[in-house]
């Protein structure tokens, strides 16, 4: 006895363990309802009914073979009526859920069916209620609002309203019609089930044993549902945060406020260009250990980024060392602000290199790594750019070339900026004229400015 007592725990755990595994796989077999097609929502909808209705059409089909069994406040000519009006509707869900079946597989997102459903219960619902009476029954709630409750988490809310209009206009009328005397209230029942202040057992029993049996659906589909809400809730906000590192904060705002439609589109904006990379990056990487590259690398664009990002600016891309950032897209102020911000996000930049080179110097690193800067403003094609897989937003043309073309012309630690940038800062910001440029993809000569951020032996 001893040693059985002992074991069992053991035997028990692992038979625990055993079934919420097998529970487990059938939970992410059949997936998050939330993320199912229309017809799969529906469906699921259907099952409910039929598992509450089916039950309720065979208990009718009984009573009215067996009349005697039942309480005689039943009246039997509203009962063969209603099991009737029953077996319509039933056999109308079947049908419903034969077709679902069959659409889930031909056309997964058609609608008609569940806009079908929500019509059709609402009017069973209805009529069942006012048989044995709406006022006084305490089933109305369970068998109107345990639908809406999943409506409300399966669909949108075009459904719901239909459903409860369908519900309420039904009601609405019944009411109508009975205060007018041109219909009976409760027709299913002869008489009251109450009687010297107490209610007829067999009327709870039936209350009760419907009631139960609509809750404990409720609860296991509506926690369930409820439960893989919360996990997609989980994972969205993961993938919120996750978005912002992969496209530009100004888009990510776009894309989780719905303001974003995906679509290949773009507009011809003005904006100021900026690109910069690491000289002769490429040769100093092959002294470096991968390891300690990746390290380099990593928090170069980490301090480049956070002052893009004060300044508000768009960062477009990073291709290795190199940065591409532009400023009036998708958010805009105007020209001058955007290029002033711009030549200023690149003098901090190269004010922030000093204090790396000095760090990466003190822990051992003697590659003076230094950065040229580029800037054009002009205009552009701003906007998603790419395949119906994958597409990136970014702005392309000859302006934002020109921005790259002035980025690789420029000396380590040096800034030039296009004439035209210079024209919206230069009273506020030193430049000093470097003349003109021939640059690949321009027939004409571009004149171009250094700007005076620092003293020159900063750059050597």
């Amino acid at each position: 006895m001893l040693k059985r007592a002992a074991f069992q725990p053991d035997y028990d755990q692992k038979g625990y363990v055993m079934s919420m595994h097998v529970l487990e796989r059938f939970l992410d077999r059949i997936g998050n309802p939330l993320e199912w097609s229309f017809v799969d929502k529906t469906l699921l909808l259907l099952v409910f009914y039929l598992s509450i209705n089916i039950p309720l059409t065979i208990l009718g089909y009984f009573a009215i073979q067996n009349p005697g069994i039942f309480p005689d406040y039943f009246n039997p000519e509203t009962t063969l009526d209603i099991f009737r009006v029953q077996l319509v509707f039933v056999t109308l869900w079947i049908i419903l859920t034969l077709m679902g079946f069959l659409m889930r597989r031909l056309n997964p997102h058609i609608r008609w069916i569940a806009y079908a459903n929500a019509i059709s219960f609402s009017l069973h619902d209805s009529l069942f209620v006012c048989w044995i009476g709406h006022s006084t029954n305490s089933l109305t709630l369970l068998t109107l609002f345990a639908p809406v409750f999943f409506g409300l988490l399966l669909y949108n809310r075009s459904y719901i309203m239909l459903g409860i209009c369908a519900a309420v206009g039904v009601i609405v009328f019944q009411i109508t019609a009975e205060q007018l005397g041109l219909i009976s209230y409760a027709p299913g029942l002869l008489f009251s089930p109450a009687s010297n202040g107490l209610v007829d057992h067999h009327w709870v029993a039936l209350n009760l044993g419907i009631g139960l049996l609509v809750v404990a659906l409720t609860l296991v589909i509506f926690g369930y549902v409820l439960h893989r809400w919360r996990e997609r809730e989980n994972q969205i906000a993961v993938a919120n945060r996750a978005i912002r590192h992969y496209v530009p904060s100004q888009v990510a705002d776009r894309i989780l406020a719905g303001d974003f439609q995906g679509q290949k589109s773009y507009e011809r904006r003005t904006i100021t260009v900026f690109f910069s990379d690491i000289k002769d990056f490429t040769e100093t990487a092959d002294q470096l250990e991968a390891e300690k590259l990746s390290e380099l690398l990593n928090e170069y664009l980490t301090e480049m980024s956070e002052i893009a990002v004060h300044f508000g600016a768009t960062i477009d891309k990073f291709v290795g060392d190199a940065i591409m950032i532009f400023f009036g897209a998708p958010l805009a102020t105007n020209d001058k602000d955007h290029a002033f911000r711009a030549v200023h996000m690149a003098i901090e930049m190269q004010e922030r290199m000093i204090a790396l080179r000095q760090k990466w110097y003190e822990s051992g690193i003697q590659i003076p790594f230094q950065i040229r800067m580029g800037i054009n403003t002009g205009v552009a094609n701003v906007g998603t750019f790419g395949s119906t897989a994958r597409m990136e937003y970014t702005a392309i043309g000859n302006q934002v070339n020109l921005a790259a073309r002035l980025e690789s012309h420029c000396e380590p630690g040096e800034i030039l900026i296009s004439h035209s940038t210079w024209g919206l800062v230069h009273d506020h910001i030193q430049c000093l004229e470097k003349g003109e440029l021939e640059v690949k993809g321009l027939h004409y000569p571009v004149k171009v400015y250094e700007v005076q951020w620092s003293s020159s032996d900063e750059k050597e």
